[in-house]
């Protein structure tokens, strides 16, 4: 299967879970259909209701039915000839998987990033409380929208350069089979270290995105002048400060679970 190949059936795949989804979620979602006054509250009552699982179908179905995503964003590959014959174990076979993986992450990031926007556009509409509520919903919702579709994009067009960060390496120009690890020699490891280092850059994304919601939660709690308020900022930014920490950590030492899942374990004592 050729790497563009591999990416559009990636694509076609996450277009089945955006139909599967907005299809499962929008009987519940027509329960917040109501009498609209007017046509600006018709717009804001779609919004609030079935505006999100609506854009989940049309985009699953996009997804599902065109290869435009496929044929516009993966004209190069991270692996040239040349590395195909430096590398002739699993790893060239990594890089391939990975750059495809990357690509198809960004995909979902750029989608969320959009579709989070009906809602929230309607919470905002509906906002009420001191007048700083308003401004501070709205540097949430254009933080986290912002937030996945930078980083959507970046995937989708800049996946060279997370296949350098993350196969450092793999790519140097030393002997690659000096770092046994790192080469991946085995089919089994390199799937298993392309997995960790993508889910490395879904927990990453995934907690920078958290952070605004987290900063507009501790602003709204006031300034922390206690110990119990401490706590309450610290347990607020611990759920974004970890998701961050783990995802570097399976993106940068990959090595260190690849081990713990696959070392060999000592033979036990008859």
């Amino acid at each position: 299967m050729k790497p563009q190949e591999r990416f559009a059936v990636f694509v076609k795949s996450l277009g089945v879970w955006l139909l599967v989804t907005g299809l499962g979620t929008l009987p519940l979602a027509t329960f917040g259909l109501r009498q609209f006054s007017d046509a600006e509250d018709f717009f804001y009552m779609i919004m609030q209701s079935i505006g999100e699982p609506l854009f989940m179908c049309v985009a699953g179905l996009w997804l599902l039915r065109s290869n435009w995503i496929a044929d516009v964003t993966y004209p190069k590959l991270g692996v040239t000839n040349s590395s195909a014959d430096l590398y002739p174990d699993q790893s060239a076979t990594s890089l391939e998987l990975f750059s495809a993986l990357t690509k198809t992450l960004g995909v979902f990031f750029f989608l969320h990033g959009i579709t989070i926007l009906p809602h929230a556009l309607s919470d905002y509409h509906s906002v009420s409380g001191p007048s700083w509520a308003r401004p501070l919903l709205l540097f949430e919702i254009i933080a986290v929208s912002a937030n996945s579709i930078v980083f959507g994009v970046l995937l989708l067009i800049a996946t060279n350069w997370f296949i350098r960060l993350g196969f450092s390496e793999l790519l140097d120009d030393t002997n690659p089979a000096d770092n046994e690890v790192t080469t991946y020699k085995s089919p089994q490891l390199a799937l298993f270290a392309v997995i960790v280092k993508t889910l490395g850059l879904w927990f990453f994304i995934h907690g920078l995105a958290k952070f605004p919601h987290a900063i507009t939660q501790a602003f709204a709690g006031g300034i922390a002048t206690s110990w119990e308020a401490i706590k309450q900022s610290a347990g607020i930014f611990a759920l974004p400060v970890m998701s961050v920490l783990m995802g570097g950590l399976c993106f940068f030492a990959t090595d260190l679970f690849v081990k713990l899942a696959f070392s060999k374990r000592p033979a036990a004592v008859q």
